[in-house]
């Protein structure tokens, strides 16, 4: 089983900001709810003609980081880094100009 920490990076480092979801039931579902937090701040704050470095730096300040613990102590850690998924996606988001 997994959970989600979920820190507000607005509110960095205020622990009473930070919310926990889950349990998930594997790691890819726990990898999927993280993606959509990001992507659904990223969508929302792509315009047409914001860099990719903009968006970034809108995540950064603004959005939300997921961080995924297991609650097995036995489990491996589960691959997943919130910024370069969101790098990735300020790329792709911006490339195309659609969000």
């Amino acid at each position: 089983m997994y959970r989600i920490l979920v820190t507000d990076n607005f509110h960095f480092m205020e622990e009473d900001e930070d919310v926990t979801l889950g349990p998930f039931p594997s790691a890819a579902d726990a990898t999927s709810k993280a993606q959509s937090i990001i992507d659904e701040f990223l969508v929302g704050e792509a315009k047409p003609g914001v860099s990719a470095a903009a968006l970034l730096n809108q995540w950064v300040q603004f959005g939300e980081t997921p961080i995924i613990h297991s609650t097995d102590p036995n489990a491996s850690p589960v691959a997943f880094c919130a910024t370069a998924y969101a790098q990735q996606r300020c790329a792709e988001l911006t490339m195309t100009g659609a969000a």
